[in-house]
């Protein structure tokens, strides 16, 4: 197209691939082709070769992501199942052909390639966006805030966390 814009560029399987518009493009060498058109609302975040998909991130802005497989032949296969994608950040699939997904969310998601669904638990509070920090009793309790560059405090939903026994809660 004679107007456009790209936010995500990978190679795979020798052919470049880029986000154009609502579009996904393929290059073979000397031309441009539309290769996958996005469903209205959606934008690529992040766009990666796998060992047999093309792996897109999708954010949503009414927060309903996706993460959309794509095979040689445009074949796609969307994942938006609320166990796997919240807001999602980046998804690659690894060379057994399983999908791992970062969520700010729910962490670390792993979609197997029989189809299970295994989560990460990361041992650590669920955002680092921290203020206040006490220890009490040999526990660490740590309030989640932000603040702006004015140095005013942003209203965090986050909550505290707990630091006990070598777990966070």
């Amino acid at each position: 197209p004679s107007a456009y814009f790209s936010n995500a560029v990978t190679s795979w399987k020798g052919k470049l691939y880029a986000d154009v518009n609502d579009s996904l493009f393929i290059y073979n060498g000397s031309t441009w082709d539309n290769f996958y058109f996005f469903q209205e609302g959606y934008s690529i975040k992040y766009l990666q070769g796998g060992s047999d998909r093309l792996v897109l991130t999708m954010p949503n802005p009414n927060f309903v992501d996706r993460v959309v497989l794509l095979d040689e032949n445009a074949a796609a296969f969307a994942i938006s199942s609320n166990e796997l994608v919240g807001r999602n950040g980046q998804a690659i699939q690894d060379e057994s052909g399983n999908i791992w997904i970062a969520d700010a969310f729910r962490g670390m998601n792993i979609l197997t390639d029989d189809g299970m669904i295994e989560n990460i638990e990361i041992n650590g509070p669920f955002t680092n966006s921290t203020g206040e920090i006490d220890i009490v009793n040999d526990r660490v309790f740590v309030e989640a805030v932000t603040l702006w560059p004015s140095w005013s405090f942003q209203v965090r939903s986050d909550g505290f966390f707990k630091l006990e026994e070598g777990t966070w809660t």
